[in-house]
């Protein structure tokens, strides 16, 4: 196991050592209004190693006014704990479990081969992870996420300040924040959160998605059941392949338009407080003040299909969609290859402040 601490500076791990040691290379640079003070901070930034059994830890000292960017190669095998206080993390091209925290700075994951946890403690960072294999888990408070390509299940937990993109996951997406909760068996194809909006495409079931504030909700090419609670306003769409499984949507304000194959056979009971309800399979709506209700048999009965909006419009349609393969095409492999070193501070002048970064425009969806 390597254990990396940095404070100040960003980290680079790449798999690309091919004797069996560990490899550092460091860009320092220190601000100070004297020469010898910046060169006594460039001194106490050379990072150290020590080893405790079969634990080896690679650690950079707190220097105010300075910073030690690491560039580290370690052999593919190797299982890394990583921890950067103020500095970007890459990871890549490793074939062991990694573990890492990143309290400010961005987050980039690609070609590994086993289990990820990331904590992240800053609402603008961008997180990406690509061509895992393993178990992807990333929770705390960040940004932008970019995840494709995990073979194994992918958890999502925290708050989420920017766009949420997930694509090609074998195995299970679990999406928690303080506004949404989503699981999925398996996506096949893209899902994309962000604000208000939710679309997906090519889920397999079960599917359970509950929204608290409201979202304008589309879910393309689903196989298997399907649980939407959205209490807010926002519209809700989805289309099941066949066979129908059962389908189950409760929205608040807004329309519900459903798609099933047009030979399917289901028992369907919808009704909206504030609305219409049509249909493309000859069941009649009734009607009594300002509610629509429907309910009937299809093709001799089926799954169950409950559908209900206290304001909106119901629409159930016929909609041919192939249904899922029983197992996803193989994710392409990505290959990174390890930067080239940092060329070493030029000069030493006083330290220039940066001015914060700017709070999240938008709450967390």
């Amino acid at each position: 196991m390597l254990t990396i601490r940095n404070p100040h500076g960003d980290v680079t791990v790449t798999g690309s050592s091919s004797d069996g040691q560990v490899h550092v290379s460091v860009h320092k640079q220190a601000w100070a209004w004297h020469e010898s003070d910046a060169e006594d901070k460039e001194r106490r930034l050379q990072p150290e190693f020590s080893s405790s059994g079969s634990n080896l830890t690679l650690s950079v000292a707190e220097v105010n006014g300075g910073q030690a960017d690491l560039t580290v190669e370690v052999p593919k095998d190797s299982a890394i704990t990583l921890q950067a206080d103020h500095g970007d993390i890459s990871v890549s091209e490793l074939h062991a479990t990694v573990v890492l925290s990143a309290n400010h700075g961005d987050v980039d994951l690609s070609g590994i081969t086993g289990a990820v946890t990331a904590h992240i403690n800053d609402d603008n960072a961008s997180v990406s992870g690509h061509s895992i294999t393993g178990t992807l888990h990333v929770e705390g408070r960040m940004g932008e996420v970019n995840v494709s390509d995990i073979t194994g299940g992918t958890t999502l937990d925290g708050d989420f300040f920017g766009t949420t993109h997930l694509e090609r996951i074998n195995g299970p997406v679990r999406f928690q924040s303080s506004r949404t909760q989503l699981e999925v068996a398996r996506l096949d194809g893209d899902l994309d959160l962000d604000g208000d909006t939710l679309d997906a495409d090519q889920l397999l079931g079960p599917v359970v998605l509950t929204t608290r504030y409201g979202k304008n909700i589309t879910l393309e090419r689903v196989q298997g059941s399907m649980q939407i609670t959205n209490v807010g306003k926002g519209s809700v769409s989805v289309t099941s392949t066949s066979p129908v499984a059962p389908i189950m949507i409760a929205n608040q304000h807004g329309s519900v338009d459903v798609g099933v194959p047009g030979g399917a056979g289901f028992v369907v009971n919808a009704s909206t407080g504030n609305g219409e309800i049509e249909n493309d399979f000859d069941l009649p709506a009734q009607s009594a003040h300002n509610k629509q209700w429907l309910q009937g048999k299809v093709a001799g009965g089926g799954s169950a299909m409950s559908i209900n909006t206290v304001d909106g419009d119901v629409t159930i349609r016929k909609s041919e969609v192939e249904p899922l393969p029983p197992q996803p095409l193989a994710p392409p492999h990505i290959s990174t290859v390890p930067p080239a070193p940092k060329a070493p501070a030029a000069a030493k002048a006083p330290r220039v402040p940066v001015a914060p970064k700017p709070p999240p425009a938008a709450p967390p969806v």
